[in-house]
């Protein structure tokens, strides 16, 4: 798990091989700094992952971000990794986007 601040001031935490009930908690950790200083535009990059399990498909720190009228942006480029978050239905709640350039476009096309 490594997180960064990209020049648009959104928040990245990006992680990579299994997100599962084992690793969810640290990557939750690595959200929960910048949520409790008011950060409200957040990425998840799972552009590294090579599978979510769908007990650890983000609902915890999606609530927390939705909560704060924040932003949250989930960065899933693999079909299958993609799949688990439209099945379980997690994904209506917040945006999957395929690249992290599309992120930035984003947030600079459309600014809150």
């Amino acid at each position: 798990i490594s997180s960064r601040w990209l020049a648009n001031g959104t928040f990245v935490v990006a992680a990579g091989g299994e997100v599962d009930p084992y690793t969810a908690p640290e990557l939750e950790r690595a959200l929960a700094g910048p949520l409790a200083e008011g950060t409200t535009h957040l990425v998840v990059d799972l552009s590294e992952a090579t599978f979510v399990d769908s007990t650890a498909s983000m609902s915890s720190p999606r609530s927390t971000a939705l909560d704060r009228a924040g932003e949250l942006i989930v960065v899933v480029p693999d079909r299958n990794v993609r799949k688990v978050f439209e099945i379980t239905g997690v994904g209506r709640f917040f945006s999957l986007v395929s690249s992290l350039s599309t992120v930035a476009f984003l947030r600079e096309r459309y600014p809150s």
